[in-house]
């Protein structure tokens, strides 16, 4: 391991951050579709044959692997230098130079494919044009936008990323129509079986295939690298008393609890996302000079003798230094819907309208717009995604830990699909 990732981070320092959540997401979701997909995806059928469907599945597994590690990453070490500054921390300086310019050089040369592709379609819209002109043009066009300054960086490609998602749906709404609707001839689900059949070149095509969907996938490593930074422009742990706004209040969302039962008795204690809430609403307690502090949760098991998660937040919580009078529990809820409810009403019987929000980063999000839809305004302060500790396990070596994390980013990304389509996002 090299330097620590505070010296990393602390060199990466100092680009102004001018450019929307919107604008981010709009760029991200742009990179990641590419020319590749317009273009490209000829060469990936050509070679694969109606099997490219396979090549593009296991693409996209690769690529979701990918994103998953690096928003794990990006999580726990959050720093303008992405993978660069992560290959510097844990490998060494040399492996952060070579994983930086190897990125420099994929989207050096990936802009060289992008503008040979605007060469190839210009020249089908205009066949006696020479295609080298419009190359050109277009670079000129790339670099005077770049030049201006970023907010028009910004503001060209979210609606050119808009063109692209546009374009998409519409391939997707005429490809139905004339499969399903007009059905001309030669068109249709026929042609699966016809010629060769799903495998035309056999399983060696598809695997070839699978470079060119991958490489589809994400048109290029800004892709990747974007969709990874999307996430440090996110919420973080409130840092001085004045960032709190006058809050009178913590409410700490639950986590799970872990009931033990031996011998007729029965142990209760937080889980590990819980127990680092609890120490982010412990270490907001004392900031913030002892206001209240809410524990939400309730009986996450389906067995009556069970104990509400509340509980046990509050044995932790008093085991923390929090004080037993300041600490309200919240033990109905089975959802976060339902804490905001919930956790809405005891805060309006004693006259609270400003409080601070604590649960984990992964659930901050779909937290604050449960809280919003109710007609409150919490103030975020995520705890942290890990906890620390005093050695370093390899990073090649699965562990319960990680587990326990990619699953509860699974849960969080179903559930936010099921709150939005309850309605209970607002």
């Amino acid at each position: 391991m090299s330097s620590s990732f505070q010296e990393i981070s602390n060199r990466e320092k100092g680009l102004q951050k001018e450019l929307s959540a919107g604008q981010m997401a709009m760029i991200a979701i742009g990179g990641a579709i590419g020319t590749g997909l317009f273009l490209g995806s000829g060469f990936a059928i050509g070679l694969a044959g109606p099997s490219v469907l396979v090549s593009y599945a296991i693409g996209g597994l690769i690529a979701l692997l990918l994103m998953g590690c690096l928003a794990e990453m990006t999580v726990a070490h959050s720093t303008s230098g992405s993978f660069g500054a992560y290959a510097e921390h844990y490998i060494g300086p040399w492996a952060g130079f070579i994983v930086r310019y190897v990125y420099w050089s994929c989207v050096v040369l990936a802009v060289g494919t992008e503008v040979t592709a605007i060469g190839v379609y210009m020249a089908y819209w205009f066949p006696g044009s020479p295609q080298w002109l419009w190359v050109v043009l277009f670079s000129a066009l790339l670099i005077m936008v770049n030049a201006m300054s970023v907010k028009a960086f910004g503001f060209v490609e979210y609606w050119f990323s808009m063109v692209k998602i546009v374009a998409i749906v519409l391939f997707i709404l005429i490809g139905a129509y004339v499969v399903f609707g007009s059905r001309p001839a030669g068109i249709g689900l026929d042609n699966y079986a016809v010629q060769g059949g799903f495998f035309p070149k056999g399983v060696w095509g598809t695997w070839v295939a699978v470079v060119v969907a991958f490489y589809i996938l994400l048109s290029s490593p800004i892709g990747a690298g974007l969709l990874a930074r999307t996430l440090t422009s996110g919420y973080r742990p409130i840092a001085s008393a004045g960032e709190a706004r006058g809050a009178t209040a913590i409410v700490v969302l639950g986590a799970g609890s872990v009931n033990l039962r031996a011998s007729g008795r029965q142990l209760s204690s937080v889980t590990m996302e819980a127990g680092l809430r609890v120490l982010e609403a412990a270490r907001l307690f004392d900031l913030l000079n002892g206001p209240f502090v809410i524990a939400s949760g309730g009986t996450t098991e389906h067995d009556e003798r069970a104990v509400p998660e509340s509980l046990a937040m509050q044995r932790a919580l008093i085991q923390l230094g929090v004080r037993a009078d300041r600490i309200l529990l919240e033990s109905d809820s089975k959802n976060t819907r339902d804490e905001a409810v919930l956790v809405k009403q005891i805060l309006a019987d004693r006259g609270v309208t400003d409080f601070v929000l604590v649960t984990s980063p992964m659930h901050m999000r779909r937290s604050m717009l449960a809280f919003q839809q109710q007609g409150m305004r919490p103030i975020p302060s995520p705890a942290l995604l890990v906890p620390d500790r005093t050695t370093r396990a390899s990073l090649w070596i699965p562990s319960e830990m990680w587990l326990q994390i990619g699953d509860s980013a699974l849960y969080e990304v179903l559930a936010r699909g099921y709150y939005w389509w309850r309605g209970w996002l607002g």
